[in-house]
């Protein structure tokens, strides 16, 4: 459903037709485009799944763009254990070299669950689109 509307914004049109005594046609169009959702570029450290000692830290960057530069919310959710940053925003003044960059740590449990597998979700929106990277870890 969000894909049709995204379509229909993108070509509708506001259609004003004039016609003078002389029969003259003019016509108007004001076309909105399509906002286009933000792009995950690159992740650091890029390996997948990451494998992370029992009480390491883990820092991670995330670099991404968001083509309209609109202000930006994210939001870092672990399955287990925590992270030093939950959640945020990112505004346009921090647009750096045409990216943005989340910078967060996980630190991995002390008793990992016992298939070791967990992962990182953080949430991108850009109040008209959501964009979700998941992040596999393996505690050992």
């Amino acid at each position: 459903m969000k894909k049709i509307i995204s379509f229909f914004l993108l070509v509708y049109s506001i259609i004003w037709i004039n016609y003078s005594t002389a029969n003259n046609v003019w016509v108007y169009a004001t076309v909105w485009s399509q906002n286009q959702q933000p792009i995950v570029l690159e992740v650091t450290p890029s390996s997948d799944p990451k494998l992370i000692k029992r009480l390491q830290t883990q820092n991670y960057l995330i670099k991404f763009s968001d083509k309209e530069k609109d202000n930006v919310t994210f939001t870092i959710n672990a399955e287990n254990w925590f992270l030093n940053l939950s959640s945020g925003e990112i505004k346009t003044s921090d647009y750096v070299n045409g990216f943005w960059y989340i910078n967060f740590t996980y630190l991995a449990p002390s008793n990992p669950p016992s298939w070791n597998f967990s992962k990182i979700y953080v949430t991108i929106n850009d109040w008209t689109n959501i964009v979700i990277k998941k992040l596999n870890i393996y505690i050992y």
